[in-house]
C-alpha cells in the first residue's frame, strides 16, 4: 500500500520542478577581452552588414569589429582626437555609423575602415543612434532635447577615379569595400584591360588585390519605361566579403549590397532599387 505525500514532500517537488526547467535553459556565457586595447570602454555595439559585430570604444577613440570567432580589428583613422565615442548602428548605405559626442559629429566607417565624419546640422553632443525606415539616419541630442536626423546620402556629383564608376551618364555613383580574413580590407579597383577602363554607361568591373584578376561587377539598367525605377544588378566570382554601394547623385538616395567574408558570392538582381526620373 502507498503511503500518501505529506505536505513537505508535495513542496520539495512544486520547488525543484521550476529549478530544473531553468537548469535547462541555461545558457553558455564567453567574455571576449583579447585584442582590445586596456582601459578602451567598449559601449556600444551593433551586427554589421559584413557578418561581424562592430563596436565603440568610448575611452579608446576607436571603432572595433569583433569576428563571431572573436577576432578583433580596431580602426582610429580619420576618428577625431577626444570624440568620445557613443552609438553605433548599421545605415542603410552599407557602413556603420557612430555617434562622436564631445566632437558634436557623426561619424561613418566603412567595412574596410574607411571613416568619415559629418558636423554641419550637428548642434548637440550625440549619444544614441539608429537606422530609420525612411532610409536616414536618426539620433539623439539629450542635453540640448533634440532629436537629430542625417542622410546617408549627398547630392554631389559623381567623380570617376579609380575606385569610383559612374554609371548612366554620370548620375550613379558606384564604389566597393572588400575585406578578407588574411590579406586585409580596401576600396576595390576599377579594372583595366589592356590599358582600357572596363566600364561603360552600364556596367564596370572590379579587382581587390591583382590587377588583372577579376572579382565582381556591376551593371545598372534604366527601367523607368516598366517600372518606373532603375535596375541594379551585382555578381562575383570570389568568398571574399564585399559591399558595393551606388548613390543616386541627383536625389542622395542610396543602396548597398554586401557579401560575408567566406561566402561564395551570388547574382543580386534588385528591379526596384532606385526611383526615376
Amino acid at each position: 500500500m502507498r503511503r500518501p505525500l505529506r505536505a513537505s514532500t508535495l513542496a520539495f517537488v512544486c520547488l525543484a520542478l521550476p529549478l530544473a526547467a531553468v537548469a535547462l535553459h541555461a545558457q553558455t556565457i564567453t567574455d571576449l577581452g583579447a585584442g582590445i586595447t586596456a582601459g578602451s570602454q567598449p559601449l556600444s555595439l551593433t551586427g554589421g552588414p559584413d557578418g561581424n559585430i562592430w563596436f565603440t570604444e568610448h575611452n579608446g577613440n576607436r571603432i572595433g569589429r569583433i569576428t563571431p570567432a572573436g577576432d578583433v580589428t580596431e580602426f582610429s583613422a580619420g576618428i577625431s582626437a577626444g570624440a568620445s565615442l557613443n552609438g553605433i548602428t548599421a545605415g542603410p548605405d552599407g557602413s556603420l555609423w557612430f555617434c562622436e559626442e564631445s566632437q558634436r559629429k557623426i561619424g561613418r566607417i566603412t567595412t574596410a575602415g574607411v571613416v568619415t565624419e559629418f558636423s554641419a546640422g550637428v548642434t548637440g553632443a550625440c549619444r544614441g543612434i539608429t537606422s530609420g525606415p525612411d532610409g536616414n539616419l536618426w539620433f539623439t541630442e539629450p542635453y540640448d532635447d533634440r532629436i537629430g536626423r542625417i542622410a546617408p546620402g549627398a547630392t554631389a556629383p559623381c567623380v570617376r577615379n579609380d575606385t569610383t564608376a559612374c554609371l548612366l551618364g554620370n548620375r550613379f555613383e558606384v564604389t566597393v569595400d572588400y575585406a578578407s580574413a588574411g590579406s586585409g580590407s580596401g576600396a576595390a579597383h576599377v579594372m583595366s584591360f589592356d590599358g582600357a577602363r572596363t566600364e561603360n554607361d552600364q556596367s564596370v568591373f572590379w579587382w581587390f588585390f591583382e590587377p588583372t584578376n577579376f572579382e565582381m561587377g556591376v551593371k545598372m539598367l534604366a527601367g523607368c519605361p516598366v517600372n518606373e525605377q532603375y535596375w541594379i544588378f551585382v555578381s562575383g566570382l570570389t568568398d571574399q566579403g564585399w559591399t558595393t554601394r551606388v548613390r543616386d547623385t541627383q536625389t542622395g538616395a542610396m543602396r548597398a549590397y554586401t557579401n560575408a567574408i567566406g561566402h561564395l558570392s551570388s547574382t543580386t538582381g534588385d528591379t526596384s532599387a532606385l526611383g526615376c526620373p
